[in-house]
């Protein structure tokens, strides 16, 4: 009976011993959380006022400038895909001529 008593009581003290060290965990979780989301809060502050100010610094193109350049862009576009199209036939007549 004497093993048994001891056997009892040193799982209490287990337990005892388990519990508190749990409680020292999560109080030192929310320690080292509170240190980390304190950080990361500052951080994200700090991102959103660096977009701001960049923001701020765009300047957009106005509609003028918007129509020039989009018709630059499929000008050119037409002159590439035409310039590759015949260079495609060239190569296929070739091909069809030496192969």
């Amino acid at each position: 009976m004497i093993g048994y008593h001891f056997k009892k009581g040193l799982t209490k003290f287990k337990k005892h011993l388990y519990f508190s060290l749990i409680c020292s965990i999560f109080k030192l979780l929310k320690h080292v959380s509170v240190f980390f989301m304190e950080g990361l809060m500052k951080k994200i502050k700090a991102f959103f006022k660096g977009v701001s100010k960049e923001k701020k610094m765009v300047r957009w193109p106005s509609g003028k400038d918007l129509f020039k350049y989009s018709v630059m862009v499929l000008t050119l576009m037409v002159f590439f895909g035409g310039y590759f199209y015949l260079l495609d036939v060239l190569f296929t007549f070739l091909k069809g001529i030496v192969g």
